[in-house]
């Protein structure tokens, strides 16, 4: 099975509609998988390690970060990053970019493999050049999947994260910008026993979370693209694949060709671990 993903992987990376006109069969495989190591792996691992692996690195003793600073004549002397707050967002950005990058590099490369390389064929042999091919063919054949991951993260806009700031901002001097509503609940709520109000308060922020979902999903709906129920042009699509449909809830999802995608890339990537 590892070998057949492999297979998989390759296939993807050396087709056209992937990366035109590009060819890294046979170039450069340590370094694919190196790149491929470094960022699916975060993706997989809690965020007590990477946060920990964070604190290493901007460490004052023998942090990398420093050292390299310091070896190249920027800094006289070491620097905790972790308590200036004007480097705290910077750092925060920064780690979890690096953490979620690898589940969504596996989502949209699976979605646009799914993508018929006839149509990068056709549209090449009528002079389109590969900008146009982009635009003109595989950002409209993904915007499904794209709208459905802007609509979960408007649900989960108030979740400006837990975990990362309550590891990487326990530092009192940060308590200005890394202060947001799950680790104020959780200060009022666990360190100080208000259970009732910490409870009323997550479960104002709950109610937010699902308007603004709700909000999201009724103007993608307007554009022909939502998260749930299904529009009657979309049913009678389906009805005429031979699909089975019925009057509920119709929650859209992957077809099955980007499901198969999506499993592969996760045990390719799960090989590493």
């Amino acid at each position: 099975m590892g070998n057949l993903t492999q297979y998989h992987y390759d296939q993807c990376i050396k087709d056209r509609h992937l990366f035109p006109g590009t060819d890294f069969a046979g170039k450069n495989v340590a370094f694919k998988r190196v790149v491929q190591t470094i960022t699916y792996l975060p993706h997989f691992l809690s965020w007590v390690i990477v946060a920990g692996f964070t604190m290493s690195i901007l460490s004052m003793d023998n942090g990398s970060l420093n050292i390299a600073l310091e070896s190249l004549n920027l800094i006289d002397e070491p620097i905790n990053f972790l308590s200036i707050p004007r480097y705290f967002w910077t750092i925060i950005v920064t780690t979890n970019l690096w953490k979620s990058i690898g589940f969504g590099s596996i989502v949209y490369m699976a979605a646009i493999a799914g993508i018929d390389p006839q149509l990068y064929e056709a549209a090449s042999l009528d002079g389109a050049t590969k900008f146009q091919q982009v635009f003109l063919i595989t950002l409209p054949s993904i915007i499904p999947i794209i709208t459905i991951f802007l609509i979960l993260e408007i649900g989960n806009l108030l979740n400006a994260g837990f975990e990362d700031l309550l590891l990487l901002g326990s530092n009192p001097a940060l308590r200005n910008v890394a202060d947001v509503i799950d680790t104020y609940v959780y200060r009022v709520g666990i360190s100080n026993s208000q259970y009732s109000y910490a409870t009323a308060v997550g479960l104002f922020k709950a109610v937010i979370s699902v308007t603004l979902l709700s909000g999201a999903n009724f103007f993608a709906r307007k554009v022909g693209h939502s998260l749930w129920w299904v529009t009657e042009e979309e049913m009678s699509n389906e009805e005429k694949l031979g699909r089975p449909s019925d009057d509920g809830v119709h929650l859209r999802i992957f077809d099955n060709a980007c499901i198969s995608n999506v499993l592969s890339f996760l045990e390719f990537a799960s090989d590493f671990l």
